[in-house]
């Protein structure tokens, strides 16, 4: 249920969804732009809001109805805010910036190799020379006939492109991660990221690095300075 606060500037009453405390608002009525820290307390309901005595020069309203403030995005939300509340939103967002990147490279790193590798099977698909698995000792007798009956066909081709296009996937969202856009999509990007490493036992590390970006994708200051 939406509380009510007054706006800083003309006092008016305004219903704040609870998910938007910590933002940048707007008073649809003067304009002015404002931050309404997380645990400030907000007055019950529209009536006691409007029972404070607005500043010198701005008519009492006592009767007047709360409207909904408006959500403030981007570099207006920044001009808007005073001084020190904008280094503090700058200061969230190099942090939050240092944390994803980590996560965010190895994705890149993992996401590269993965890539190279596939494109390679595909190419040597293509040319007719598909993988022989005779060099690999440790591999069953059953297996290895399976593989080559496998190589016989479009198989590898159809594999290699799957795993190319997980990777090129995860790749691209690994870099709106590091711009801390899309946030969504970066999920997307760490999720593939495991799935790859599943299917694929050379990129085997992509395991534990998609569950690294996810763990700091889900954080609560992350998710919130992506949005």
């Amino acid at each position: 249920m939406p509380n009510v606060v007054n706006c800083p500037s003309c006092e008016r009453p305004l219903q704040v969804p609870p998910e938007l405390h910590g933002r940048p608002l707007r008073c649809p009525a003067c304009g002015q732009v404002f931050l309404l820290p997380p645990q400030q307390e907000s007055l019950p309901d529209a009536d006691a809001a409007t029972e404070q005595k607005p500043p010198t020069g701005v008519p009492a309203a006592p009767d007047e109805e709360a409207v909904e403030a408006q959500l403030v995005d981007g570099d207006e939300a920044q001009d808007g805010l005073p001084e020190g509340e904008q280094e503090s939103e700058v200061r969230t967002e190099d942090l939050v910036r240092q944390r994803v990147f980590g996560p965010a490279i190895m994705l890149v790193v993992i996401g590269t190799l993965g890539l190279a590798l596939s494109l390679y099977l595909v190419s040597r698909c293509l040319r007719g020379d598909p993988p022989d698995p005779s060099d690999v000792d440790w591999l069953p007798e059953d297996s290895k006939q399976m593989m080559r009956q496998l190589a016989a066909g479009p198989f590898f081709v159809i594999w290699g492109s799957t795993l190319a296009a997980l990777n090129f996937v995860s790749l691209l969202a690994a870099r709106q991660m590091l711009y801390l856009r899309y946030w969504h999509f970066a999920v997307i990007g760490s999720i593939l990221a495991i799935i790859n490493g599943a299917l694929n036992w050379c990129c085997v590390a992509g395991i534990v690095i998609g569950i690294w970006a996810l763990l700091v994708l889900y954080h609560p200051t992350v998710r919130r300075t992506f949005e």
